[in-house]
C-alpha cells in the first residue's frame, strides 16, 4: 500500500549465518537471550549507521535511541 515492496526483504534463514552486510535496517522480534546473543555479531557485522528496530524485546545493556509503544507493543530503535 505504501509503495515500498522492492525496497523490503523478508528472508527466512539462520540469523547467525545470514549474511547482513548490506542491511541498512534489521528489524528483530526474538526473545532478549537471543538478542544478547545476536548483538556482538550486529555490531561487527552491520555498517555504520544502519538501524536496528527489536519488537517487545530490549537489546540488554544496549539502550535504544528511543523507544515507541503501539498498541500494547513496544518498539525499540538502536544506532549501529
Amino acid at each position: 500500500m505504501a509503495g515500498v515492496g522492492d525496497k523490503v526483504t523478508f528472508r527466512n534463514e539462520d540469523l547467525f549465518d545470514t549474511d547482513i552486510r548490506k542491511a541498512s535496517v534489521l528489524t528483530l522480534y526474538l526473545s532478549l537471550s537471543v538478542n544478547i546473543k545476536l548483538r556482538p555479531r550486529i555490531l561487527e557485522t552491520l555498517k555504520r549507521a544502519a538501524r536496528v528496530l527489536s519488537h517487545d524485546f530490549n537489546m540488554g545493556d544496549w539502550l535504544p535511541d528511543w523507544t515507541e509503544r503501539v498498541d500494547g507493543l513496544v518498539m525499540s530503535a538502536f544506532g549501529t
